[in-house]
């Protein structure tokens, strides 16, 4: 890079995590300042030096527990002085973090790593569910590897397959055989499109009453997904053009989520007949009902519904973050990590699958985004397995997970079902959080 801040970075690795925890909001504010001056001086040694001091400088008993904590994931040495600045402008104000606004900077007074975890299943694409459930549970494991228990479970349309085995209900190889079954039945109730728009309730009906469109979800507070056939759809990207309401169509030849799609619920309802359902044993909020899943409910009747019936995402989402500190989702899909955030006013973060976390992954900073989030939340507590080997020094220079590598053994495994995939047994050793609130 040619600008002096800049200089001796180059085109190798972030720095690292930059992380702060303690209890005197005054003296964190003004460090940060102090870094916001400093840090576009440095070259890249200093800075993943600096990383290192931090890093270790959290490691004791009182950094662990301190109310305050901050992280930033800054890829350069001109980004770390425009984040410290913007943290120590949130601790002065009292404000938390927000991505979307300064993305890399984590802050949060209080927190107790309270995580909701969010299992990806967009509307749009049932085809690729069995691949989206691989990933998630592969996600699962990297949290699992972490020590991060999730409070609290919520999944998207069919993502809530992948839910049910995090929950208990469903063995994994169970739902990888359902998702696949699932994708056969809806390729043959088409032809039909689905689009995004961002607009109220008001303007979400007057849009959709001229082709009898209907709400597929509801995603967010003034975000909808709605669907109906192809001829409606692109009416409806004419009409919402006119009127200046973004509208996104979407990719995929299903109406999912929709009275249309009644017709494929007895050929659903015939291929769950033969799967035995356990009841939920970790909190599973379903966004079909939108609220949390128990023994009382016919999840299968559920499952053979919801092709039916509206993703009651943004409902399920809001219970779901109660008390929370932070939304993590099970693999890469960054839209609806936003979509979450929007609901509630969480960070949320992607979780790699276990071949990406570690060192050599194909994004470090999707790790780096991860850990830092994690920590900002309370959900880890010590940066020391995120230190790796450097010389003689130790270092943050590009983050790894050392008992994450593939092949070796981990402290902590998921609990493993049918096929060597996370599973149910077990399952009620991971349901509790550090700080007790939820069970």
């Amino acid at each position: 890079m040619d600008s002096h801040g800049d200089r001796g970075y180059g085109a190798g690795p972030p720095p690292g995590i930059f992380a702060w925890s303690g209890g005197d909001l005054g003296a964190m504010a003004e460090r940060l300042d102090d870094i916001a001056v400093s840090a576009a001086t440095l070259a890249g040694a200093e800075l993943r030096e600096l990383a290192r001091e931090l890093a270790v400088g959290v490691l004791g008993a009182a950094g662990q527990t301190a109310p305050l904590r901050v992280a930033l994931t800054a890829a350069t040495p001109s980004h770390l002085a425009k984040q410290a600045r913007y943290a120590a402008w949130l601790l002065r104000t009292g404000g938390t973090t927000s991505a979307a606004t300064e993305p890399g900077t984590y802050v949060s007074a209080g927190a107790s790593g309270v995580v909701v975890v969010l299992f990806p299943g967009r509307a749009e694409s049932p085809a690729t569910q069995s691949a989206r459930l691989a990933v998630s549970l592969e996600a699962l494991r990297t949290l699992d590897l972490l020590g991060v228990k999730p409070a609290v479970g919520v999944g998207y349309g069919l993502g809530e397959v992948t839910g049910l085995v995090w929950a208990g209900s469903l063995p994994a190889a169970e739902a990888a055989r359902l998702v696949a079954q699932y994708a056969q039945v809806l390729r043959g109730c088409g032809p039909a499109a689905m689009a995004r728009i961002t607009a109220d309730a008001d303007v979400t009906r007057a849009l959709c009453a001229p082709d009898r469109l209907q709400v597929a979800a509801y995603e967010a507070p003034g975000v909808h997904v709605l669907a109906g056939s192809v001829t409606g759809i692109r009416e409806l990207a004419r009409r919402a053009g006119s009127l200046d309401v973004p509208v996104e169509v979407l990719a995929g030849t299903s109406a999912m989520h929709c009275p249309a799609m009644t017709r494929c619920v007895a050929p659903l309802r015939s291929i769950l007949a033969g799967t035995r359902m356990a009841p939920p044993r970790r909190r599973l909020i379903s966004s079909i009902t939108g609220r949390l899943l128990t023994a009382a409910d016919d999840i299968a009747d559920l499952l053979a519904r919801q092709v039916s019936l509206p993703v009651l995402f943004a409902q399920a989402m809001t219970t779901a973050a109660q008390d929370a500190d932070l939304i993590v989702t099970a693999g890469p899909d960054t839209a609806l990590a936003a979509a979450a955030a929007g609901c509630c006013g969480l960070s949320a973060v992607a979780v790699p699958a276990l071949a990406q976390a570690g060192l050599g992954g194909p994004d470090p900073a999707t790790s780096a985004t991860m850990i830092a989030a994690l920590f900002a939340a309370g959900a880890i507590t010590d940066l020391q397995p995120f230190l790796a080997s450097s010389g003689p020094a130790e270092t943050l220079a590009s983050p790894v997970i050392p008992r994450m590598r593939m092949g070796e053994p981990a402290e902590s495994q998921a609990p493993q079902g049918p096929g060597g995939q996370a599973g149910n047994d077990d399952m009620e050793r991971s349901s509790t959080v550090r700080s007790g609130r939820i069970n």
